[in-house]
């Protein structure tokens, strides 16, 4: 589904502005484990005029930059780490997600996460 949508924006976009430099594989974890996909990158210029390079489907999904984590999986971590601390925190997670994630992995999500609110 995410690759489907990457196409739509892909022929939708606009082309003078950007420039696709072709796919790359990433990854995003979920509460059912970690879904892997391909996304175009764009090549791109900023308002003073400095190159950049950005994917228009996490712009277009509001993904975070570092360590794509979905919506359900930030939940289960923000609800268990009201009640635990960071490792035990992380050990939930590993076992009943699947995913590879530590404490300090848990603690620099929630600092994300707090710093998006403000």
């Amino acid at each position: 589904m995410l690759e489907s949508y990457d196409k739509e924006l892909a022929e939708g976009h606009n082309k003078k502005q950007y420039r696709s430099k072709g796919s790359r594989q990433t990854s995003i974890k979920t509460v059912y484990g970690e879904v892997i996909y391909s996304r175009r990158v764009y090549r791109t210029e900023t308002e003073d005029g400095q190159v950049a390079h950005v994917f228009l489907l996490d712009q277009a999904m509001q993904m975070d930059k570092v360590g794509l984590i979905s919506t359900n999986l930030s939940e289960k971590i923000a609800l268990t780490i009201t009640e635990s601390p960071y490792r035990v925190t992380a050990d939930i997670i590993n076992e009943t997600c699947g995913q590879n994630i530590s404490a300090q992995g848990v603690w620099l999500h929630m600092q994300d996460e707090h710093h998006k609110k403000m």
